[in-house]
């Protein structure tokens, strides 16, 4: 019973995390503006228009490079010598017969 209330809570709360970024929210933009259409046909296009714009500049490589690039230019690129030997993992599995 408790495993399953969690697994309901992470759900519901990952719910409006999932739909506030990208790209859900830029779909949700676009409903809206057909949503709002009929009432107001002016701003229903605008929203609709801008974000299928949006959509279609961060789905193409040229948009993600326009964010990322920044980031990348703040940071120095980490050196496998200022990381360390890494500790070695073994997963084996053994079967009885």
């Amino acid at each position: 019973m408790h495993t399953i209330l969690t697994f309901l809570l992470d759900l519901l709360n990952g719910i409006p995390r999932n739909l506030i970024l990208p790209p859900a929210n830029l779909f949700l933009v676009i409903v809206a503006g057909l949503l709002l259409w009929r009432r107001r046909p002016r701003l229903a296009r605008m929203l609709a228009a801008g974000g299928l714009a949006a959509l279609a500049l961060l789905s193409t490589t040229g948009g993600a490079r326009l964010f990322v690039a920044p980031l990348e230019r703040q940071t120095a690129p980490l050196l496998a010598s200022e990381i360390g030997p890494a500790p070695a993992v073994l997963l084996s599995r053994h079967c009885a017969s």
